[in-house]
């Protein structure tokens, strides 16, 4: 064998099935053992956590996708492993539900919640996972980000940091070819709650409908 991988990842989320799971057959093919920890919440339970400790003591390398955790921080720092963290949004900031009453708090929740954030973490769009996200990617070997923006808010001061924007494989065996004149179809890899982001493309699908 070459080596020992451990993966840990949200189960069934875009990013973890291009970031990490498309490319584990390749990384066992090439003689890696592999063994791959799905997770229902980015909020790692106690039983979960028993799990991974004991799939740390036989990891040379863990592969972390996304997920960030205070107690899942303490284990991976005390564990001999060489610790790889990928993260393709930003994740650090408030989710987009957030946003509105963010910008402008109506309530009275609402306002103490922004002042809470401004003084504790340093920003009002700062979210809840801030904190263990800075940890992991203090003491990580290897940060993965999935472009600039990220690589300037969270992975600038890493020992070892790299920019890797998410990649598809593209097998010639499972690309389509298409008759003349048939439709084209764009499909869209993403959650409900970035659905509204393709708002942004309207003009340019308006112009690729006018010319094709």
């Amino acid at each position: 064998m070459t080596g020992r991988v451990l993966t840990l990842s949200l189960e069934g989320h875009p990013s973890s099935r291009l970031r990490i799971g498309q490319y584990v057959p390749r990384l066992r093919a090439d003689g890696f053992s592999v063994e791959e920890v799905s997770l229902d919440s980015p909020k790692v339970p106690p039983s979960k956590l028993r799990r991974i400790a004991t799939a740390l003591r036989g990891a040379d390398v863990v592969f972390v996708q996304r997920i960030a955790s205070i107690p899942l921080n303490g284990l991976l720092r005390a564990s001999r492993a060489r610790v790889v963290y990928d993260v393709d949004d930003a994740l650090h900031l408030v989710r987009p539900g957030q946003i509105p009453s963010t910008r402008s708090p109506g309530t009275l929740k609402e306002r103490l919640v922004v002042g809470y954030r401004a003084v504790a973490r340093g920003s009002r769009y700062y979210g809840s996972r801030k904190r263990a996200i800075a940890q992991i990617t203090s003491f990580a070997d290897v940060v993965i980000v999935g472009n600039a923006f990220l690589y300037d808010q969270l992975a600038r001061r890493s020992r070892n940091a790299l920019v890797l924007p998410t990649c598809v494989i593209a097998d010639a065996k499972r690309v389509k070819t298409h008759a003349e004149g048939s439709p084209i179809r764009i499909g869209w890899i993403g959650l409900k709650d970035n659905l509204r982001e393709l708002d942004a493309l309207d003009p340019a699908f308006r112009a690729l409908r006018a010319r094709f």
